[in-house]
């Protein structure tokens, strides 16, 4: 069992963990099918609480791209939540910079063109 999915198991109500898994099963096993159902959670626990998330919208939006689905809708507002949040003091490009080094490990570690094709939509 991975970190993600063990911290997702003991805590399923945790947002965090939620979107950590999602991503964990998108981009670690290309379990599209079980990916897609937990990204759909994150953007209606999104929707509930209120407010874009950036990292969110940028993982579910290279989802969809790697699905072959209509992402640029996700980016764009991606990209808006991004600059709401950039007038904190820490950036989501910052956040995303995590994402980021994780796609490249994995597409480095697993050497498979699915796992290439993620990191690619990433950068």
């Amino acid at each position: 069992m991975s970190a993600a999915e063990a911290m997702y198991e003991s805590s399923p109500e945790n947002i965090a963990a939620l979107c950590n898994y999602s991503l964990y099963l998108h981009v670690g096993l290309h379990d599209m099918d079980k990916a897609a159902v937990l990204y759909n959670e994150c953007l209606d626990r999104m929707r509930a609480r209120g407010g874009d998330n950036a990292f969110v919208l940028y993982s579910y939006a290279i989802f969809v791209a790697r699905t072959n689905g209509e992402y640029m809708g996700y980016v764009a507002r991606a990209r808006d939540a991004e600059q709401r949040y950039n007038k904190r003091s820490i950036t989501n490009e910052a956040i995303y910079e995590v994402a980021n080094a994780y796609y490249r490990q994995v597409a480095i570690s697993q050497q498979s063109v699915s796992a290439w094709h993620n990191y690619a939509l990433c950068r």
